[in-house]
């Protein structure tokens, strides 16, 4: 009987958390931009592999975005291109980065604006390219 007990009270606990705990992860998966946000995706059938963004500002003012992949087997001759989105998902500004030559498992970018560039509210990406072939993105939001 003492055993039963024990797995109720186990189970009481864990549906109480359970909500509070799947809240924090959704949350923490669409972080926005008010001043400084970041925020990674997988890059799905490749592996244990992540693609990232840094965004740093405040409101619609951008100082500064930052890329990234980790992968557990090389990538090559990959690029990040940084995509700017109105809040109706399309394309008004595109800054295409420059080709890494060679294969790596680990690579980064960061594009400072001085002066700050004015986005209009919605979002930004970091779209990961491969051989000239996208893979995957990281977004993140921007808003006033």
């Amino acid at each position: 009987m003492k055993t039963n007990q024990n797995q109720v009270w186990y189970l009481v606990r864990f549906s109480l958390l359970a909500p509070a705990v799947f809240a924090l992860m959704i949350a923490s998966f669409n972080q926005q931009a008010r001043a400084s946000s970041s925020g990674c995706t997988s890059i799905g059938d490749r592996g244990f592999s992540l693609t990232c963004i840094s965004v740093k500002g405040k409101g619609l003012s951008v100082d500064k975005v930052k890329g990234s992949f980790t992968k557990v087997t090389n990538l090559c001759n990959w690029r990040y291109d940084i995509v700017y989105t109105d809040t109706n998902g399309a394309v008004y500004r595109t800054q295409r980065g420059s080709t890494h030559s060679g294969c790596a498992g680990v690579g980064n970018f960061t594009v400072n604006y001085k002066p700050a560039y004015k986005a209009q509210t919605g979002g930004v990406c970091a779209q990961l390219f491969v051989n000239g072939k996208y893979v995957n993105a990281a977004c993140q939001s921007i808003f006033p």
